[in-house]
């Protein structure tokens, strides 16, 4: 099955207001929020009140 590149869905993913995941597709930022989710109840960091995760749009939309 091909995936269409250019219509990707794109979000950044900022830690205590730091960028730390760039222009990462839906299921690289679904996979990333999973895993600080487990470092989290692990290690206690990072606490979910300082990550954020911004929408960036679709690859092909203008920036």
């Amino acid at each position: 099955m091909m995936i269409n590149i250019a219509n990707m869905e794109l979000y950044d993913i900022y830690i205590k207001g730091s960028l730390e995941f760039k222009s990462i597709t839906e299921e690289e930022m679904e996979d990333k929020v999973q895993e600080l989710a487990e470092d989290y109840y692990r290690e206690g960091f990072p606490h979910p009140d300082e990550i954020e995760v911004r929408y960036l749009g679709h690859e092909d939309d203008p920036q």
